[in-house]
């Protein structure tokens, strides 16, 4: 499982580093793969989290 954890870490800060390389080059075009999203209220208020209180959401098809 931790060689998942890493291969997926990785993958994601290589692909950082190419929409970064592409950012410099004035290249938005990966922006075209992005999306907006729109959530319901929160399932749960003030729940207690490492960093502060937590608002929890249910994602969409997961209820």
């Amino acid at each position: 499982m931790a060689a998942a954890l890493e291969a997926g870490a990785l993958d994601a800060a290589l692909e950082t580093g190419r929409q970064l390389d592409a950012l410099e080059k004035t290249d938005i075009s990966y922006l075209s793969n992005g999306g907006v999203s729109v959530l319901p209220q929160p399932t749960e208020s003030g729940k207690h989290g490492m960093c502060g209180l937590l608002e929890t959401y249910i994602p969409q098809g997961d209820s």
